[in-house]
């Protein structure tokens, strides 16, 4: 009995140890990705102002579609086009675009009638967009992405001085609820601490710059046409990083980027959908694995309980300290405030449950539609 006890003691403070250092090496990631990641550029001016296309996918909502154009109109930069792009738009939805469109020359409809099996949508409907821009530089961004002023210039100046091909940007998001309290610190620790992603390992960078680029991309006109890169990812649903591959592989330089507050993902996000949210993100991270993404859930909900059941309470007050360090680090980087980031983490406890869930219940679901194994199977966008 008590060679039983001290071979469970043993494997207990074997696990301990893995998990302190754990935490170490993700505060030492987190600190570097602080120190060396590219600075957000602050300012940029353009001598030539060349036409920049903003290229939005929009939902078919008469609401958000007014929402976006609210948002963009507001946009100085003198040469500008701006193209939303629909598929289908109701009655309601081309009433309020003619309404909020009707005096401003710099935003076009594209209206998508058709599209194909081939292809998935969202990427369809982009590469329609891509299509249809005639800017000497072209952003594509989610509907729910807002841009502050002189945000635009900023990033084309950036570009052109460090010779980039695409730039990618996880922007700042706005916490409206408990919901997005409680899961997008998740997503953001998951960005910043489980990778050096700002060193110049190829891995590293497409890994940042796909998943960042679901919500922000940047391109050069030229770079974007030669390659087209949504006709090389149309059915694939991790397209961010589907072209961060395409376009390394062609030797185009690519750069992540941690955006500040100048743009701004707006969510308002019931739990259901952050949740889902968040496991698209750590499953995307861990290219699709149940298991890893699953691992993952259960360390970062639960590292503290095994210090409870050992009564390692000084032990465990340490590694609160170098959690609550790594956290401070993150949202410094992230712009969000300190002190809040901190007291919603608690929540994050109780969405363990409901994030393995429903990452089960999305793999099984994609492997009934693909007829496969659960590890090869890739969860549904």
């Amino acid at each position: 009995m008590k060679e039983g006890i001290g071979n469970l003691w043993f494997i207990m403070k074997i696990l301990l140890i893995c998990i302190t250092i754990l935490l170490l090496l993700r505060l030492l990631v987190a600190l570097y990705n602080s120190f060396f990641c590219p600075v957000f550029p602050h300012s940029g001016r353009l001598k030539d102002d060349p036409l920049i296309s903003v290229l939005v996918r929009a939902d078919n909502s008469a609401m958000r579609v007014g929402y976006i154009l609210d948002i963009l109109s507001f946009l100085s930069y003198p040469k500008l086009e701006i193209i939303i792009g629909i598929y289908r738009p109701d009655a309601a939805t081309m009433q309020v675009i003619n309404a909020k469109t009707s005096k401003d020359s710099r935003f076009r409809l594209l209206n998508i009638e058709t599209l194909h099996k081939e292809w998935l949508a969202s990427n369809e409907i982009n590469y329609q967009l891509g299509l249809a821009a005639k800017g000497r530089y072209l952003v594509f961004m989610d509907p729910d992405v807002e841009l502050r002023m002189g945000t635009l210039e900023s990033l084309v100046s950036y570009m052109r001085n460090k010779r980039l091909g695409m730039i990618s940007v996880l922007p700042f998001f706005r916490l409206h609820n408990i919901a997005e309290r409680a899961t997008w610190p998740w997503v953001d620790l998951l960005f910043l601490t489980l990778a050096p992603i700002w060193n110049d390992s190829v891995k590293s960078v497409l890994t940042a710059t796909g998943l960042a680029a679901r919500n922000f991309m940047l391109f050069d006109a030229d770079v974007y046409n030669q390659f087209q890169p949504f006709d090389e990812v149309k059915k694939r649903r991790d397209w961010g990083r589907g072209i961060a591959e395409y376009l390394s592989a062609q030797g185009i330089a690519l750069q992540p980027l941690v955006g500040d507050r100048r743009i701004i993902l707006q969510g308002c996000l019931n739990w259901k959908r952050c949740i889902i949210r968040l496991v698209y993100y750590t499953m995307a991270f861990f290219r699709g694995s149940i298991w890893f993404a699953s691992l993952y859930a259960l360390v970062y909900c639960l590292w503290f309980v095994p210090f409870l059941i050992a009564g390692q309470y000084f032990w465990l007050l340490g590694t609160i300290v170098i959690n609550l360090i790594m956290r401070a680090v993150v949202a410094h980087m992230t712009h969000t405030p300190i002190a809040e980031n901190l007291l919603y983490s608690a929540f994050q406890v109780f969405t363990l449950p409901y994030i393995i869930w429903i990452a089960i219940m999305h793999q099984r679901h994609q492997c009934k539609r693909k007829n496969c194994r659960i590890e090869d199977c890739r969860l549904k966008n």
